[in-house]
């Protein structure tokens, strides 16, 4: 615990900005690593992940969770249309949905957005973080302990 009352957390995501091709489950063949394009570049690093399908989870990571506490998920997802959205999620271990989002694009074409969502997790446990969306670029994903 930092003063006055707040956390410094650090990242508990291994591999958020898909630097290398480990850690990260991808649930659907369309979807894969991209060093730049000629429309997008990464929002930090060398690479992002994209998919080519929509209405889907995309991508998975299981994190072990040792202390009980509030947590923030966030990633930066671009869209290269209208009609584009973007998910995050947790799971617990039994398959039970801890928190869930869904926002629709609201940004220019192209252009990075950050999503957040808060969750409790009341005891430790390994928790399956997901990614998704239709047609989503995702890079800098964060879980990180807020309270």
């Amino acid at each position: 615990m930092v003063s006055g009352g707040g956390y410094h957390s650090e990242n508990l995501i291994t591999n958020p900005s898909f630097e290398s091709d480990e850690s990260w489950e991808l649930w659907d063949n369309n979807a894969f690593y991209v060093e730049s394009n000629l429309t997008l570049l990464p929002h930090s690093g060398n690479r992002f992940l994209n998919s080519q399908i929509q209405n889907t989870w995309v991508a998975i990571q299981r994190v072990a969770i040792t202390e009980p506490g509030t947590y923030e998920l966030s990633a930066y997802f671009a869209s290269g249309a209208i009609d584009r959205w973007h998910m995050l999620g947790v799971v617990s271990p039994d398959s039970v949905w801890l928190a869930s989002k869904t926002w629709e694009r609201a940004s220019a074409v192209m252009t990075w957005e950050r999503r957040a969502l808060t969750v409790d997790i009341p005891k430790p446990m390994t928790v399956q973080i997901q990614l998704g969306g239709n047609w989503p670029r995702i890079d800098d994903v964060a879980l990180v302990r807020v309270k």
